[in-house]
């Protein structure tokens, strides 16, 4: 019996989302990816994340 496995994930710009994928085709395992509520691609979300990291700030997930 195999073990129950699941890669969760979060990737701003796609490259966590290429290498969480293929750790799951490895390893046999469910995949599901955190959506963030807030906008955040670009140069703006970038330094949106940052700022945000830097304040401490939460953000909201979608719902799985």
């Amino acid at each position: 019996m195999k073990p129950n496995v699941l890669v969760v994930y979060y990737s701003r710009s796609g490259n966590t989302e290429r290498v969480a994928r293929e750790i799951a085709r490895e390893l046999d395992a469910d995949v599901e990816e955190l959506v963030d509520t807030k906008y955040r691609n670009g140069w703006r979300g970038y330094l949106r994340c940052a700022l945000d990291a830097r304040l401490g700030r939460l953000t909201k997930l979608e719902p799985p």
